[in-house]
């Protein structure tokens, strides 16, 4: 996943199944400007899901949906 930022910092990435439950969660540092952040799935079972990326106060940064097939 490539997230570009403002300013360097801790961010969440939450993976929400159909229901909008997380079934995944994993926090990570960034550095201002292009990252590519690796995302596992592979244990996930095919389905469709959202991901949404967070900072440190909770606040949404961005979210978007995929399937894994």
């Amino acid at each position: 996943m490539n997230v570009k930022m403002e300013t360097a910092g801790p961010v969440t990435i939450k993976i929400f199944d159909i229901a909008n439950r997380v079934v995944s969660k994993e926090t990570m540092n960034v550095k201002a400007g292009d990252n590519i952040l690796k995302v596992y799935t592979s244990a996930l079972p095919s389905s469709g899901y959202r991901i949404g990326l967070f900072d440190a106060s909770g606040r949404q940064l961005g979210i978007t949906d995929f399937n894994k097939l």
